[in-house]
């Protein structure tokens, strides 16, 4: 039986870093979920944009650069 309340609220997913096959840049990728409502989402290079990968989630996932 599913739990009625994870259904309609949101959670932390997965955080991931992830380097750019376009520009190098290291992007950490921070991922929402929420039972019943994960679709394949697109996320971009926080640093030119370009798409590096999709992911189920129930929202677009955020992208921020890493600095060293």
């Amino acid at each position: 039986m599913s739990n009625p309340y994870s259904a309609a609220h949101p959670y932390h997913g997965d955080d991931f870093e992830i380097e750019c096959p376009k520009c190098g840049a290291k992007n950490r990728v921070s991922v929402t979920k929420q039972d019943g409502h994960n679709e394949p989402e697109e996320y971009h290079c926080a640093g030119c944009s370009a798409q590096i990968g999709k992911i189920r989630a129930s929202i677009t996932p955020e992208t921020s650069l890493i600095t060293d």
